[in-house]
């Protein structure tokens, strides 16, 4: 952490006070109407409360015995999270990225478990309780970023998470709880305008259609903006955004203890694209212009990160996303309850995608139709040009049973869940070998969870409650593909796994405002069949484990008449057969042909410790704030090798990419390496908040000014690649330039090239005493140049780009809301 870092915190600090200062009392006004009121505490102590589902029903965050963070509607809008990219530094241990990949692909990565290509993923999204369907090439979820409106909350659960919800996930959860239907009728509009022309509405309508029984909420986004990265060889303007999505929830008592609730969801993106920056280029001349590759860093340097030059690409990124759930409650007794949950979702998209960032095609590009179409990729660097597509669509049910025993001494639910994947059309292809992959899945599982509290059985025990949970998955995979092999026929290949999954817990309640708890969960993340990998025999890889330890304490508690809230905990994790994808090449039919092998990395342990802290020195101040610091270390990392000296650039025999300094092992044929640093798991991150709320009259209205500075260390990208062979692996923020060398002119992060970000919103609720809202914000106020992603394959031609982050975003907006 750099003294700018520091100087930024305490200037934060500093304001949040003097604008405070400028009161000297504290007026609280009643709630938005159009938001839902925060849940007073039980102590009175006038700290935030959010009511969670983390375990399938409602309860307070505080009273929920897991490391959970939760956002309500009113802390989304002060935080200006309204993208998963936002979340990135103000939850512990959450890692948001491309992967290498577009910037909508947006990856979770929790505790050093995220996305692995060609695997399930380690951390699942959810909306409305129903797993949210992922393309078919890296497993990116959330339909193109189209969920961030008319949320009731925003839950990040972190560690195993398997006896309680619709998949197995090793690293966690993150639940999108949309607003639902309430008996009210009531309703807001929103627009919006900020820099870079961006254009957003957005609004809901809840609509009582028969009282207490048939209940109606209607919602919507639309968000236009020009890109901030101009594409020179096309003339279009990447990184824009034109996109919508409408939800409508329908509620239906249908007669006492009975309902209905059925929730449609549409959403559609037509955008340009993701605007790649060279930051990498191998000694050489480009055999079309004669023209050594350093020229054409050398200009990409000049233009700076808002300005590129690449392949004529199609630049045109479409979304089409349909999701209807059904979800059906009936109370058989009085304490025990049936819920059905059913789903369909369809997933479309096709992404253009300049991997290398390098404008490889120098020949004029022919129109067809109307539309740029680019010659063929013939450099080594073309082996990064895509274009990605899915077409899929996902099922799924899950019945299950909520229930009470022996009056409230034990609550319990029992439930089967089933999944099925299927593609629908073409899903991977590439400039340079077109082929038609894709894998259906098949998921099925057997859960039951209880808690009981000793509380019932002797009163000395009170507080004191048990947790266990079970569950037992059966999951299938039929991948088809050509596998990378140029110009073969499509063929099958089929895996079948399964394997239980459970969770021990105890948690004490020392008093109403203290929670004590500590448990292990065992967590399993199915295997499958790997649609690049061209060697026969190493397509397939087993499932993934891991056994998490936790131990935690939650407290809300006084200094003076100041509440304080504090909730710390530490946990340890050890995986076994984790799942690592890297480069791979194969001989067929006397060519060399590159690929992507997915394998079981061995063993590795990962600990750390997070906070979440919340103060309120006056009425009209709250600081909140998180912290997070882990380290993680293989303990055993081998992976199989056809070759041991790995794959030098292009045209020498084929294996597995050990890569340069690791070292391999004869006897077993394996690459090993446990050296290297683990993926996606920065040391330290941790997020400041002030809000100060106006001491202002009711008639005038309630003014809060909210600022937000989140930092987060480098991270190491690369799942298979020492530091010396993929010198680009780190991401990060204020990356220096190399001066010599074989990378001369290149940006290149290290391990202590964190980046932090400062963000300011300003909420005026009922002007004047009206139904109208004034709103002004800023993110990345101070305009940071900061690496989300890179392509991490340098090692393979010599060529690397970076992905960077949104520069300062900047807006105003303006909200009619009303109520009955």
């Amino acid at each position: 952490m750099t003294m700018r870092h520091l100087t930024l915190i305490r200037a934060l600090m500093g304001t949040a006070v003097l604008v405070g200062c400028a009161g000297t009392a504290f007026s609280q006004t009643s709630a938005r109407q159009d938001e839902p009121a925060p849940t007073a505490s039980a102590s009175g102590s006038g700290l935030s409360e959010i009511i969670v589902t983390a375990r399938r029903r409602e309860e307070r965050l505080q009273n929920v015995p897991i490391s959970a963070t939760a956002f309500d509607a009113n802390s989304l809008t002060q935080r200006n999270i309204s993208n998963t990219q936002d979340l990135l530094g103000q939850v512990p241990s959450l890692v948001v990225g491309g992967s290498g990949q577009q910037r909508n692909t947006e990856n979770i990565t929790i505790r050093g478990q995220g996305a692995t290509f060609n695997a399930a993923p380690g951390v699942v999204l959810y909306s409305a309780e129903v797993p949210l369907i992922a393309d078919q090439r890296n497993n990116a979820q959330n339909g193109g970023g189209l969920n961030y409106y008319d949320l009731a909350s925003l839950q990040v659960l972190r560690g195993p998470q398997g006896t309680l919800f619709g998949r197995n996930t090793t690293g966690g959860a993150v639940l999108f709880e949309p607003q639902r239907p309430t008996e009210r009728l009531e309703g807001y509009g929103q627009i919006q305008y900020g820099n870079y022309d961006s254009i957003e509405l957005r609004g809901a309508l809840n609509l009582p259609i028969v009282e207490d029984a048939l209940l109606l909420r209607v919602a919507g986004i639309y968000q236009k903006r020009d890109g901030f990265t101009h594409e020179i060889t096309t003339d279009t303007d990447l990184d824009n955004r034109n996109r919508y999505s409408f939800r409508a929830g329908l509620t239906w008592r249908m007669a006492p203890g009975i309902e209905n609730y059925l929730l449609a969801t549409v959403g559609r993106v037509q955008e340009h694209g993701t605007g790649t920056v060279l930051n990498a280029v191998p000694g050489g001349v480009d055999p079309q212009t004669g023209l050594p590759f350093s020229t054409y860093l050398q200009q990409q340097n000049g233009r700076g990160i808002r300005s590129v030059a690449l392949s004529p690409l199609l630049w045109s990124e479409r979304t089409r996303y349909f999701s209807i759930t059904d979800i059906f409650s009936a109370e058989l007794t009085d304490t025990l309850t049936f819920r059905n949950i059913a789903n369909y979702q369809h997933l479309k998209n096709s992404a253009p995608f300049d991997g290398d960032g390098y404008p490889d095609d120098h020949r004029p590009p022919s129109t067809q139709g109307g539309t740029l179409i680019g010659a063929d990729e013939i450099s080594p660097g073309g082996l990064s040009k895509y274009n990605y597509y899915t077409d899929a669509r996902q099922y799924s049910f899950e019945p299950q049973f909520q229930g009470k025993l022996a009056g409230e001494a034990l609550n319990f639910t029992v439930g089967a869940y089933y999944e099925s994947v299927k593609p629908l059309g073409a899903q991977l292809v590439s400039a340079f070998n077109p082929t038609r992959r894709g894998q259906r899945t098949i998921s099925q599982a057997l859960y039951a969870q209880g808690t009981l509290s000793f509380g019932s059985l002797s009163e000395s025990l009170d507080g004191l409650r048990l947790t266990a949970g079970y569950r037992y998955t059966w999951d299938k995979l039929t991948a088809f593909s050509n596998f990378g092999l140029p110009d073969a026929p499509v063929t099958r290949s089929s895996a079948k796994f399964k394997a239980p999954n459970w969770t021990v817990g105890l948690d004490y309640n020392v008093n109403q405002n203290v929670l004590l708890y500590a448990k292990v969960s065992r967590g399993y993340k199915t295997g499958g069949v790997g649609t690049s990998t061209p060697a026969p025999d190493l397509r397939s890889f087993q499932p993934e484990f891991v056994t998490a330890y936790e131990g935690g304490i939650k407290a809300d508690w006084h200094v003076g008449s100041i509440p304080i809230r504090t909730n710390i905990n530490y946990y340890y994790t050890s995986y076994k057969d984790l799942q690592r994808t890297g480069g791979t090449a194969y001989f067929y039919n006397g060519q060399q042909v590159f690929g992507a092998q997915t394998s079981n990395a061995g063993k590795a342990h990962i600990q750390g410790v997070e906070f979440e802290g919340e103060v309120r020195p006056a009425r009209w101040l709250t600081l909140s704030g998180t912290y997070s610091h882990t380290a993680a270390k293989y303990d055993e990392y081998t992976a199989p090798s056809l070759f041991p000296a790995g794959i030098p650039a292009f045209g020498l025999p084929p294996g597995f990419d050990c890569g340069v300094g690791v070292p391999f092992n004869g006897a077993t044929g394996q690459c090993v390496l446990t050296d290297i640093p683990f993926q996606f798991t920065p040391k330290n991150q941790f997020s400041i908040t002030g809000r100060v709320d106006l001491p202002l009259d009711e008639s005038i209205g309630k003014v809060s000014i909210s600022a937000t500075y989140s930092y987060i260390d480098a991270q190491y990208t690369s799942p298979s690649k020492a530091p010396i062979d993929e010198p680009f692996a780190y991401i990060g923020g204020n990356c220096p330039r190399v001066n010599s060398g074989t990378y001369a002119g290149s940006v290149r992060c290290g391990p202590g090239d964190g980046y932090g970000l400062l963000g300011l919103n300003i909420q005026w609720q009922n002007v004047a005493g009206s139904n109208f809202d004034l709103g002004a914000f800023a993110t990345n106020l101070t305009n940071e140049k900061y690496i989300i992603s890179s392509q991490g394959v340098s090692y393979q031609s010599g060529f690397n780009s970076y992905i960077y982050g949104e520069p300062r975003m900047y807006g105003m907006s303006l909200r009619y809301h009303f109520g009955t």
